[in-house]
């Protein structure tokens, strides 16, 4: 917008076309307003709706002061709505356009050619949300696929970061109590060494299954990088959390998948303290599951 409509506000000072100068003066400077409150202070969804808002005022008004030869500024509104928006809100803000600009429409054309601007809006407001509904489904299967381990489909290392930082705000803001496992495959690269690639990725889709019956809804699993992963367990007390590591380890322990070599996992466990930073947070699960590694593996550590 503001690259696109300041040389028109030039063009309008220039001819001394005050109404649309002032008109186009104001969108250009809510364009500028928006971009920093967008990407500087990240008020995204309330700068969406004022979006919206201000294409939609904006280019009816461009109709009603500039004439019905202005009328092509409603399409591009109308695609940008689409792609703000649900459909729901952006069909509502069409239907706002229509009802500002119909009086200057009725009285200044034809009644074919007025149904025929009108038309033609909704058949692109149309086709316009069918495009932007693709996108937004694509976008949110991009999105999925991003926060997922290829191999084993639990969350990785970036969906990881995301979720702890909002359990660690929470923990902050309304003190919810949050506990961090930490696990790694005991012997993982002698597994791999003895019985091949394939059965080490076997080992940890066996691992991934058997962790996600056993965590609640609300908890999250997820791999870190080669045989370590983490849970995060959310509005649990400490004694909680001991208590479903015991039970993955013991369940590990005892696993007979098919294919599968008996394996075991030493796990470390913690949770969060309001004088320490996400980085200690991880770094104590880390120790604790270290721990249980050097004084004998298949055990579970915590630091409290």
């Amino acid at each position: 917008m503001f690259f696109f409509v300041t040389p028109v506000t030039i063009f309008r000072l220039i001819v001394q076309d005050w109404p649309i100068f002032f008109l186009d003066l104001f969108l250009v400077s809510s364009a500028a307003m928006i971009f920093w409150n967008t990407y500087r202070r990240a008020y995204v969804l309330l700068m969406q709706f004022y979006l919206c808002t201000l294409v939609s005022v904006g280019s009816s008004l461009t109709v009603i002061f500039g004439g019905v030869e202005q009328v092509y500024w409603i399409y591009p509104s109308t695609l940008t709505l689409f792609f703000l928006v649900s459909p729901l809100i952006a069909f509502a803000f069409t239907i706002g356009i229509c009802l500002l600009i119909f009086p200057t429409i009725m009285f200044n054309v034809e009644t074919m050619q007025m149904v025929t601007i009108f038309l033609a809006l909704f058949g692109t407001a149309f086709f316009i949300n069918v495009f932007a509904s693709e996108i937004r489904t694509e976008n949110a299967n991009l999105s999925s696929l991003a926060a997922k381990d290829f191999l084993t489909g639990c969350g990785n290392r970036r969906a990881f970061k995301a979720e702890i930082e909002k359990r660690y705000h929470d923990f902050l803001s309304d003190n919810k109590p949050s506990s961090l496992i930490v696990l790694d495959i005991d012997d993982f690269k002698v597994l791999n060494d003895k019985y091949g690639h394939l059965v080490g990725d076997k080992v940890l889709k066996v691992l991934v299954d058997s962790i996600s019956h056993r965590i609640r809804r609300t908890d999250n699993l997820y791999r870190l990088g080669g045989e370590e992963f983490a849970i995060l367990v959310p509005n649990a007390e400490l004694s909680d959390s001991l208590k479903l590591a015991e039970e993955i380890k013991s369940a590990l322990a005892k696993q007979a998948a098919p294919d599968v070599p008996k394996f075991t996992v030493s796990l470390g466990v913690t949770q969060v303290k309001s004088h320490e930073s996400i980085d200690d947070w991880i770094a104590r699960a880390d120790m604790a599951m270290y721990k249980s590694k050097n004084t004998g593996k298949n055990r579970v550590t915590h630091y409290a």
